[in-house]
């Protein structure tokens, strides 16, 4: 509903006057570039550590431009859109915004949600249609969420779109950061075949994310390859041994534990460990710092059972057998022994 709102007004009143423009360059030097334009154009989203997009109207985006071309700033135009969100331009609609957002009541969520308007994470709760005003007109501060979300010891993210187009900023913070992430993407422009999205499922399985082949392959067994050059012997698929279990736990009281650890939900545990409304709060701090002991002490053991050891042993030669004629002297006392 919130969606088919906001777009449905965006069509009426804001489209066709605006543009937006993706600069590299940090957040500070671009609103300092920015300057006395402020009021007709801002800094709408905040992507990377510099990877910055700016939003407003054409004719200021236009004369932005050329500051950025006597300052040797690279920018291009995003062509495909012709609205300026998180911009001054958005101000004409927020009391008509406000007025259709009104009846939006939140719901409870059992997934962290993490606001790219705060930068923090929020309690659902606050999800109500102010929120989603402010949504619009305050600028994206992605790279900030995604540090708060390292921070938080989250280490997968998957963009789901044509493109990738917020990866790179991801990796680069990262890097900042000095923390341990995958970033993926699910499908690429001028290729979003069912093929491409499985080859996508393969990236993320072969950096060790958790993937349901099931609706793939169905319900067959997976065959555990090795993890060096195969020999051109025969490789025979073995049963496992009945007494293992799926994910790890001593009974599947267990299993289920550790895999509401696993996807990092509240709910599902606080539900399982039947804990009451004071003690679930404990679970904020906690259930990200289990989920992510729980994904690396996964990651470990799985790398451990790849592992394979050659021993050499050194043995003796046999000694050689006597060859040749031998003549045997024995005296006579010996009885021919």
């Amino acid at each position: 509903r919130i969606v088919a709102l906001r777009s449905r007004l965006i069509r009426d009143r804001l489209s066709g006057h605006g543009a937006m423009l993706s600069v590299l360059g940090s957040a500070e030097e671009v609103r300092a570039l920015v300057g006395d334009l402020a009021d007709r154009i801002a800094v709408a989203a905040v992507n990377g550590p510099r990877t910055v997009t700016v939003a407003g109207e054409p004719a200021a985006l236009t004369e932005f431009e050329r500051r950025l071309s006597r300052a040797g700033v690279q920018r291009w135009q995003l062509g495909d859109v012709d609205f300026a969100a998180h911009s001054p331009q958005v101000d004409g609609i927020l009391d008509e915004l406000r007025e259709l957002l009104a009846p939006v009541w939140p719901q409870p969520a059992s997934v962290p949600f993490y606001s790219t308007v705060t930068a923090a994470r929020l309690d659902p709760a606050e999800l109500d249609g102010e929120y989603w005003c402010r949504n619009l007109r305050a600028p994206v501060e992605f790279a900030a969420t995604v540090v708060e979300l390292l921070g938080d010891e989250y280490g997968a993210f998957l963009e789901a779109s044509a493109h990738p187009v917020l990866t790179p900023g991801i990796n680069e913070l990262a890097e900042q950061e000095h923390a341990d992430a995958v970033s993926l993407g699910t499908l690429r422009r001028e290729d979003g075949s069912p093929e491409r999205f499985l080859r996508s499922l393969a990236e993320a399985h072969a950096h060790g994310l958790p993937v349901d082949w099931t609706t793939v392959f169905g319900q067959g067994a997976a065959v555990d390859l090795p993890t060096y050059a195969f020999q051109r012997d025969t490789y025979w698929v073995e049963a496992a041994p009945p007494e293992r279990r799926g994910d790890g736990g001593e009974t599947p009281a267990g299993d289920e534990l550790w895999a509401a650890i696993g996807r990092g939900d509240r709910a599902e545990l606080a539900a399982l460990l039947d804990l009451g409304d004071t003690q679930r709060s404990a679970l904020d701090d906690l259930l990200p710092a289990l989920s992510s002991w729980r994904r690396r002490s996964t990651v470990a053991s799985t790398l451990d059972a790849w592992r394979y050891r050659e021993d050499w042993k050194p043995l003796r030669l046999p000694a050689p057998e006597p060859g040749g004629h031998w003549l045997v002297l024995a005296t006579g006392e010996a009885d021919g022994q």
